[in-house]
């Protein structure tokens, strides 16, 4: 089934973070802490306060880039980047654990796949705000990197309900949001809505 993560900006305070994700977990299968101006500490406090106060379960928390600040949560997955450990030497340290990685081209993809990724997150695919100046790759690159790869491909970047039927269509299993929903007025709103819109189609994957 085709799921939905969602990722912190590094923009809204701690409490704020909480807040949001106590909101949001019921239509999220995966939450992202993505605070790379956090010490690793704070990150870990961070982590604590959505698992004992936001109402999120340890298998929905993925922690960004940090192995150590995962395996010390207890967290369901542990997302890299390029700067990141190397799928294979992580998978070494923490059998047990999702391993995702964050893509931006075919070679990238298939490389990662190869070292044992378990997802990867490709894009960004449509104009983004976080993204300003930088051309998107489109919904023809995300179609050729989920036809290329045997996990699921999700994408990231400039995502809404308005795009997510293209990105149905394209074959990715899912889709990956930041400021759509962690800046909305209403982010419980809008994540139902993804949510829901990505659950409508039928997929052979359900461990994302």
């Amino acid at each position: 089934m085709r799921k939905l993560h969602v990722i912190s900006t590094g923009r809204q305070t701690p409490g704020q973070v909480a807040h949001i994700v106590r909101a949001i977990a019921p239509y999220v299968d995966v939450f992202h802490l993505r605070e790379k101006h956090l010490a690793a500490r704070d990150l870990y406090t961070l982590g604590q306060t959505l698992l004992l106060e936001a109402d999120l379960p340890p298998y929905k928390l993925a922690i960004n880039d940090r192995l150590d600040v995962a395996i010390a949560l207890g967290a369901g997955t542990v997302h890299l980047a390029g700067h990141s450990l190397p799928p294979d030497i992580a998978r070494r340290v923490a059998p047990d654990m999702r391993i995702g990685v964050s893509v931006h081209s075919l070679e990238e993809a298939q490389t990662a796949q190869a070292a044992g990724a378990d997802y990867l997150l490709f894009g960004h695919v449509f104009p983004s705000g976080s993204k300003v100046g930088l051309a998107p790759r489109g919904i023809e690159a995300l179609r050729t990197v989920a036809d290329a790869c045997t996990i699921p491909v999700l994408a990231l970047g400039g995502i809404t309900p308005a795009v997510l039927p293209d990105v149905i269509e394209s074959g990715a299993m899912g889709a990956a949001v930041l400021s759509a929903v962690m800046d909305a007025t209403q982010p419980a709103e809008i994540t139902r809505q993804l949510y829901t819109i990505l659950r409508q189609g039928v997929n052979d994957y359900d461990n994302i």
